[in-house]
């Protein structure tokens, strides 16, 4: 018997929900059948390369819509920020189950809120990780597990983007303007790809993140450009992360350093992602083609819904995440050390 396609409805129609849209397009099983938008321009421009029926001005709306006509079975959202818990509420109390972009909200208390009521509306709630689809991610996480590497002795992480001879950062479009209101975003570098960062190193060590002392260059008048810190994991092996919109070609990669090994991640680049491992033996390459990684993010979602193996972050996964970026956030603030805490 063929099984009923998961019916979406997308909240935000920036270049996420392009990315989604595009894989959904490719992905048995599902189907964009409603759009949130706040212009009317993009969102007809969105329902007409993407086919979609339902056009909505408002998330509120949808749902009351919804109530009548059983459009949607899923919501993934992907406004700006600030929208995410208000919108991920929403969709739970209507009985829908969520896929929310990182970061899943602003602050603990209320990430506290959307798991707490995930969990009493009983719906499936995935946080948009895409690098945990990643197959040397995965690889990586696998040797960790078996402990390939030994004593785990420290980690650098460097994940940045920039142009060379630009100092300035070149305007964004008007949809996208938001990223540089810190109310709206909560952060520039830090909330694009340093939340990201934060959550491979629980995914691949699978230790909680017990402190941070960092740095950024935000100021009272715009958000960081450039977040440099050095996290503490819980059996004390530090991590040091680093992000930036202005560093030019940039060394991007992983490298996990332990008693028996070196593990080294190329996957922020574009081409093959590659995993060297470093043992006294010498160094095994091995190549991989992480393909459509957003498609993989619905298949794992479409396994969560039926009780099947997953590894897509969940709601307590994003919680985690914020506590973080909160006690990242406020070390460069009080330019001291702050302690990781998980609760409001």
């Amino acid at each position: 018997m063929k099984k009923k396609a998961i019916t979406w409805a997308f909240v935000g129609l920036g270049r996420q929900a392009e990315r989604f849209a595009e894989a959904m397009s490719k992905t048995q099983g599902q189907r964009l059948v409603a759009i949130v938008g706040d212009s009317k321009t993009r969102t007809a421009g969105f329902a007409k390369r993407y086919k979609v029926s339902h056009r909505f001005s408002s998330l509120k709306v949808l749902l009351t819509s919804d109530k009548k006509k059983h459009l949607i079975d899923a919501v993934y959202i992907a406004s700006p920020n600030n929208m995410h818990a208000r919108e991920s509420l929403q969709a739970i109390r209507a009985g829908k189950d969520v896929l929310c972009e990182k970061p899943l909200a602003l602050s603990i208390r209320e990430g506290e809120n959307i798991v707490r009521e995930a969990k009493k509306g009983r719906v499936h709630f995935l946080v948009d990780f895409q690098l945990r689809q990643n197959p040397a991610i995965q690889e990586a996480r696998k040797m960790i597990a078996q402990e390939k590497l030994g004593v785990l002795v420290y980690m650098d992480m460097h994940w940045s983007i920039g142009t060379l001879g630009q100092s300035a950062l070149p305007k964004l479009p008007t949809h996208m303007q938001w990223r540089e209101d810190l109310k709206r975003s909560g952060g520039g570098a830090v909330m694009a790809r340093g939340v990201h960062l934060f959550d491979l190193v629980r995914f691949l060590i699978g230790q909680e993140i017990t402190a941070v002392r960092s740095f950024t260059d935000a100021s009272a008048h715009s958000v960081d450009r450039t977040a440099v810190g050095i996290l503490e994991l819980e059996k004390g092996t530090p991590a040091l992360i680093t992000t930036s919109k202005q560093i030019p070609s940039a060394d991007n990669r992983i490298v996990i350093y332990g008693s028996k090994g070196k593990l080294t991640l190329g996957i922020f680049d574009g081409g093959a992602h590659t995993l060297e491992f470093t043992t006294a033996r010498g160094t095994r390459k091995t190549k991989f083609y992480a393909r459509d990684l957003y498609g993989k993010v619905l298949q794992d979602f479409a396994n969560a819904r039926e009780k099947k193996a997953f590894v897509g972050a969940t709601a307590d996964d994003g919680k985690a995440v914020i506590a973080i970026t909160e006690a990242f956030i406020a070390s460069a603030k009080k330019a001291r050390a702050v302690s990781v805490s998980f609760r409001n």
